[in-house]
């Protein structure tokens, strides 16, 4: 009997209880897309700024004067946030497929939007010529 009642107590739970709360469309993840665009600048930034400290780095780049060593990170630096951009701008949002299927849907979406209104406009006109009738003669 207890198991019963477990059984039938846990499926009111999962069924009632615990729905999982209704899906909405949005454009993207908002405050979390911003964010990890502006963590993978950071990382561009701090990267550099790890290498331009870096004690084996500088050993390699001895014939530089220090004015010339900071300009090539800096120049490296904007290299990479300008291949990050391209990136950024190259790749799409949406993929190819999903662009289409949204388009299909759309197109879908007005062409049953278009056939309510005919039907709607004929049982119109058909309710306004049943109401005009010619007078009958014996």
């Amino acid at each position: 009997m207890n198991n019963v009642v477990e059984i039938r107590a846990d499926a009111f739970k999962l069924c009632r209880v615990f729905q999982r709360p209704m899906s909405r469309r949005v454009k993207d993840i908002g405050a979390w897309q911003r964010s990890f665009e502006v963590l993978g600048a950071l990382s561009i930034l701090t990267s550099c700024g790890i290498l331009y400290l870096s004690p084996q780095v500088r050993r390699r780049a001895a014939g530089l004067s220090e004015v010339e060593y900071l300009l090539v990170f800096v120049l490296l630096e904007h290299v990479l946030l300008g291949v990050r951009y391209l990136l950024h701008i190259a790749i799409s949002e949406k993929p190819e497929w999903v662009r289409a299927a949204l388009a299909k849907k759309n197109y879908e979406s007005k062409q049953a939007i278009k056939f309510e209104r005919a039907q709607k406009n004929r049982r119109i006109l058909t309710r306004k010529f049943k109401t005009v009738s010619l007078p009958h003669t014996h």
